[in-house]
């Protein structure tokens, strides 16, 4: 059981960085200031795409995420994707932050990149099917229109 003065602290930078790397070999890392970017591959499926993303962290924030490529499209200009930020380009919207579900007190190997990965899994069968089949609280559908 976690010391109950220790248990709400955030996990350090360099800790973060330590299990993203032995967890995703693939993912490098760079310090920018106060700030850790990680770069790396996610194939959700072993029929799916590999997509190349972005994971940026300062202590005290919560974490952005981009996918580089293949960039985010819709199926139909129309349509937005479900389920994003449109601040920054398109970015996958993971956990609404005020339900604290990911806080500085998680390891974002165990945390964001799964999720990331999920998240794509589902952009993958929205692109195919027009449904979002994932979680989330997004006011866009993101499903087709006959």
């Amino acid at each position: 059981m976690a010391h109950k003065y220790f248990k709400n602290r955030p996990i350090a930078l360099v800790a973060q960085d330590f299990q993203i790397r032995q967890k995703f070999p693939s993912f490098v890392s760079k310090k920018l200031k106060e700030t850790y970017c990680w770069v790396g591959t996610l194939q959700p499926t072993p029929l799916s795409s590999t997509y190349t993303v972005e994971i940026d962290y300062t202590l005290g924030y919560l974490p952005k995420v981009y996918v580089l490529s293949p960039p985010l499209r819709s199926y139909d200009e129309k349509i937005k994707i479900p389920h994003i930020y449109e601040n920054d380009g398109p970015r996958p919207c993971l956990f609404l932050p005020g339900n604290k579900e990911w806080t500085g007190n998680k390891l974002i190997a165990d945390t964001i990149i799964p999720w990331l990965s999920l998240w794509l899994f589902y952009y993958e069968i929205w692109l195919s099917t027009g449904e979002w089949f994932g979680e989330g609280h997004s006011s866009a559908s993101g499903k087709k229109e006959d």
